[in-house]
């Protein structure tokens, strides 16, 4: 039987393809993981799957394996993507250069002509931070809390935190890729975020606008840690947006209302405040 070798270039460009080799990609670009960690991101597929996946990766140098006791971490090998955009990609960077920079100036005179006529000759709004920042204590364990947090956000989010009038669920898909999205009646929505990194009872990274109408991009982290069998919730989200000095003061009541008082009160009692009790 004769065996073709498959050039290493061709091996990288095929695990690109692959969406879900994206995404462990894109988790180990944070850092290095172990493989159970990287199993439990995907929850939607077998260990089996997700280890095929990653034996593509490191058959095209993508990854590399370091073995420590019984477990096998995980590393990001970039060489390969180098090789790639040296080889082929940079050949390109002239002809997107040209069509970047021309984009460029359409965009900024369209700008120009917004802020006359919004402004009326007014600089543009300036971009400014906003950082809210909490911690919450929830006696149950972080398994239970990481259940309601994503697949039960619709038992404890609702009005007013919401974007419109139609909406009848909040979803919360628990994987890299993931959407955070309201939805409304005759399949519309609207998306929140999309998740970024996932270590299912420890760790969710959201990136969107988050429903705040003033953010360009924001960037939310919750970080859970038990001990004792109770569960110890980090909030962390950081935006930049055309935001007031009073902003801070409105995100900061409205989401420490949703997690130290609805999301507590759901884990803890059961008791419901969210859209789907609505519904």
């Amino acid at each position: 039987m004769t065996t073709i070798a498959v050039p290493m270039g061709d091996r990288t460009w095929k695990a690109l393809s692959d969406p879900v080799c994206r995404g462990i990609l894109d988790l180990l670009r944070n850092g290095p993981r172990t493989t159970g960690e990287l199993c439990d991101a995907f929850r939607e597929l077998t260990r089996f799957k997700v280890m095929n996946h990653m034996a593509a990766l490191k058959d095209a140098g993508l990854i590399r394996v370091e073995r420590q006791g019984r477990e096998r971490i995980n590393h990001l090998d970039p060489a390969p993507l180098r090789a790639v955009y040296l080889d082929w990609l940079q050949d390109y960077e002239g002809f997107w250069a040209d069509k970047l920079e021309r984009l460029k100036d359409a965009a900024e005179r369209h700008h120009r002509r917004d802020v006359m006529r919004d402004h009326t000759g007014d600089p543009a709004d300036p971009l400014a931070p906003l950082e809210v920042a909490f911690d919450v204590a929830i006696d149950a364990p972080a398994a239970t809390v990481f259940a309601s947090l994503t697949d039960g956000i619709g038992e404890w989010w609702g009005a007013p935190y919401l974007q419109t009038d139609a909406a009848v669920d909040m979803v919360l898909e628990p994987r890299p890729g993931g959407m955070m999205l309201e939805r409304t009646r005759g399949d519309g929505g609207a998306v929140w975020g999309f998740v970024q990194e996932v270590r299912r009872n420890r760790l969710l990274v959201i990136e969107g606008r988050m429903g705040i109408s003033e953010a360009v991009f924001a960037r939310t982290r919750f970080a859970l840690t038990e001990a004792e069998g109770r569960t110890h919730l980090q909030f962390h989200l950081n935006a930049v947006g055309r935001f007031e000095p009073r902003h801070r003061g409105v995100y900061t009541d409205g989401l420490r209302d949703l997690l130290e008082t609805r999301l507590k009160a759901f884990v803890e009692s059961g008791a419901r405040a969210g859209i789907r009790a609505a519904g």
